[in-house]
């Protein structure tokens, strides 16, 4: 099992060895649509979280990728659920880390109460435990997945870019596969074989195959991988461009 080590107790409720209960408040959701839809059993203690250096880091990059539409809210995209999630690793935690809750892909800024911090999880049930007051983002296996794979990943990012997702076959990025979807444990499992012939790298930049304009990005630290990503998100928009100037469309 990756992240705390836990055992069992009495009854359901599950501690770890300093004590604390794991399972207050614990939550499955489902949505009416394939985005947003939380695959995985939800453990969560109330807790808030309190200002930290990664929760402003995340704040930061979410505040400049919200202004740039690669993540956020849109009636007409995805059912009108929220997209896009962000992440960094908590080294207080074997596998931890913070990361951006359900469905705040409206809100044009973050506050901390607006994220998790992630303590154990597990692929195979998928489960996650979790401090904060809000349930975490749908894609956290995915991250879980990247973190368990690469102790030099301490950042990722999700994002919803259709310009770079369509020209998949003519950009020099991995794809994962088309049947994996988003949130499932198939992805995170797809993301550990990738890793893991891919020789667990410190940084990469991803295509999902099987999420609908979803590209996944990963770096020593948030701004290694955001950087990586804008870098890719440019090709895919100076594609299009040419594209449009070729068409005769611009």
């Amino acid at each position: 099992m990756s992240g705390t080590v836990l055992e069992a107790t009495e009854g359901r409720c599950l501690r770890n060895r300093s004590g604390d209960s794991l399972l207050e408040g614990e939550r499955t959701v489902r949505t009416s649509s394939e985005e947003g839809i939380i695959r995985f059993r939800s453990h969560l203690n109330r807790i808030p979280l309190q200002p930290s250096l990664a929760i402003a880091e995340l704040m930061a990059w979410r505040d400049m990728l919200y202004r740039l539409h690669l993540v956020g809210q849109d009636a007409f995209r995805y059912s009108g659920l929220g997209f896009g999630n962000l992440s960094i690793r908590a080294r207080q935690y074997p596998a931890g880390f913070v990361v951006t809750g359900s469905q705040t892909g409206h809100l044009d800024h973050l506050d901390c109460c607006h994220f998790c911090l992630i303590t154990a999880w597990t692929l195979v049930p998928p489960e996650l435990w979790a401090d904060g007051t809000i349930q975490p983002s749908s894609e956290s296996l995915t991250h879980a997945a990247v973190y368990g794979c690469s102790d030099h990943a301490g950042a990722v990012i999700h994002v919803h870019c259709p310009e770079l997702w369509h020209l998949q076959r003519a950009v020099d990025l991995p794809v994962t596969d088309p049947k994996a979807g988003c949130g499932t444990v198939d992805l995170a499992l797809e993301v550990k074989r990738m890793m893991a012939d891919l020789g667990n790298p410190e940084t990469g930049v991803w295509i999902l195959g099987g999420h609908e304009d979803g590209i996944l990005a990963f770096g020593p630290d948030i701004t290694t991988a955001g950087l990586s990503l804008l870098h890719w998100v440019a090709v895919g928009c100076i594609r299009e461009h040419q594209q449009r100037l070729t068409c005769g469309t611009a």
